[in-house]
């Protein structure tokens, strides 16, 4: 936290210029850390596309149960846009009107 102009925490007289330096170093750490932290987030192998790939071939096979299970962990909601009006529309599903809120 930098102090007041001209103050310290302490109670000691700290120029702007001080202070100024000494959050530049804090923050140039900061970044070094999280550079490597990306760095080998970067590196780790990914494994994308398994998991959906195996539901998707197994899909058929699955339980009610194990469907809402998979369909709960990664559907936050599903939102259901006004239809409008009109005759014309009552009664008949329009898939449209859905938008898929994936978590």
């Amino acid at each position: 936290m930098i102090a007041p102009y001209g103050r310290h925490r302490k109670g000691l007289l700290r120029s702007p210029a001080a202070e100024f330096a000494r959050e530049i170093r804090r923050l140039e750490e900061k970044e070094k850390h999280l550079r490597g932290t990306a760095a080998g987030l970067a590196a780790a192998p990914t494994r994308t596309g398994t998991a959906a790939a195996r539901i998707v071939r197994e899909w058929e096979t699955y339980t009610v149960e194990m469907k809402r299970r998979e369909l709960t962990r990664i559907i936050e909601a599903v939102v259901i846009k006004p239809a409008g009006k009109g005759g014309a529309q009552r009664g008949a599903f329009r898939a449209d009107l859905l938008e898929i809120m994936w978590k």
